[in-house]
Parts: structure tokens; C-alpha cells; sequence
């Protein structure tokens, strides 16, 4: 071991025990530092930012405009948002830059009034429902189909419109968005308040 810590020349002059000790802090500290390299968490697909671009009224739409960020190396394909509607938390049991719009779906009811249908202005309609699953609680969900294609190292923005008699309601006080990408990956939810005029 001397042989070791005899390569730091103006240790020399110090005991054994003390140019060990200093090596080994110099070794567990390069060590660490490459732990952490080696070991750090990847990096995850992102929503950025949600703001209300519409003003909260019963009975008009409910307009969204999100902000997406894909600081991976691979393309992110988006397949699915999901908006989860609540008094202020679900029950148990503004922009920083500019960037247009990529896309714009809009959510309407059929004639039966149940289902809705998604439209992003192309032929291709896609259908959805909101439900409730905590019977006599305010507490909403809508899974909207979308297809939005991130590049790597890339954001993008588009817009939900939601035209449907169940919501928006005063008594939803936000919302939480989540987006499906990738097949099954979630991002973290993005709380977004409804500030409903007093």
C-alpha cells in the first residue's frame, strides 16, 4: 500500500495511515461521482405547462392549451391524455415561451349524449366517454385519443377543446392531465386550477 500512496510526492513527508486515507478519499470520491453517472435516473418525457385559454362559463367549452417537452433521444409518440376532473384533490377509493400549436382536438357529443367524439380536423374520428367513477363524489375522467409524434430533444403544443354538458362544472375546482405515450409510459399528472368567477 505504500507503494500506492508513495505516487502523491508531497504526501511524503506525512505517516502512512494519512497519504492512505487521503488516496482512499480521492478514489471513493471518483468512484461516487461515476455511481452516479452510471446510475442516475434516465431522463423522462415531460408535461411542460397547461394553461385555460378559455374563460370557465357552464354550458361553453373548455378550452386547454398544452405544452409538452421530450428531453430523451428517441421520438415520443403521444396516444392518450388523460383529464381527471376534481373539487381540489381526487377523492381516495401560463406558457414561457412561444411555439404554435401542432394540433388542435376538439371534443363534442354525439347525438346520443353519452359518448363524444374526438376530432383533431382530419377524416378520423375517435370516440370517448367521461364517466364517474366515485358515485356522489366531484370527480370526473376523460381519456382522450390523441397522435402527436415528439421528436427527441423537442417540445411541442397543442390544444383540447372539451364541449360537453358534464363539463366544465363549478364544482370541478382543477384538473389533472396525464399523458400516455409510448404504449404504456405515464408522465407525472399536471395539476391545472379552475378558477371559477365568484
Amino acid at each position: 500500500m505504500d507503494q500506492l500512496t508513495s505516487l502523491v510526492p508531497f504526501l511524503s513527508g506525512y505517516p502512512s495511515w494519512v497519504r492512505l486515507l487521503v488516496f482512499a478519499y480521492f478514489v471513493g470520491g471518483v468512484g461516487g461521482y461515476a455511481a452516479l453517472v452510471l446510475f442516475a435516473p434516465p431522463t423522462l418525457f415531460t408535461i411542460d405547462a397547461v394553461r385555460l385559454t378559455s374563460k370557465l362559463e357552464v354550458g361553453q367549452p373548455l378550452v386547454l392549451d398544452v405544452l409538452v417537452r421530450n428531453p430523451t433521444q428517441k421520438r415520443v409518440q403521444v396516444t392518450e391524455l388523460r383529464l381527471s376532473f376534481h373539487a381540489g384533490e381526487p377523492p381516495t377509493g401560463g406558457l414561457q415561451s412561444y411555439q404554435s400549436a401542432t394540433a388542435s382536438y376538439e371534443i363534442h357529443p354525439l347525438d346520443t349524449g353519452k359518448q363524444l367524439t374526438v376530432s383533431n380536423g382530419s377524416e378520423m374520428l375517435a370516440t370517448t366517454t367521461v364517466t364517474f367513477p366515485f358515485a356522489g363524489q366531484d370527480y370526473a375522467e376523460v381519456s382522450v385519443p390523441v397522435a402527436q409524434s415528439i421528436e427527441k430533444d423537442a417540445t411541442d403544443r397543442f390544444r383540447l377543446k372539451l364541449s360537453t354538458p358534464e363539463i366544465p362544472r363549478p364544482n370541478y375546482r382543477a384538473v389533472d392531465i396525464v399523458a400516455v405515450y409510448n404504449g404504456v409510459n405515464e408522465t407525472k399528472p399536471f395539476r391545472v386550477s379552475l378558477p371559477w368567477p365568484k
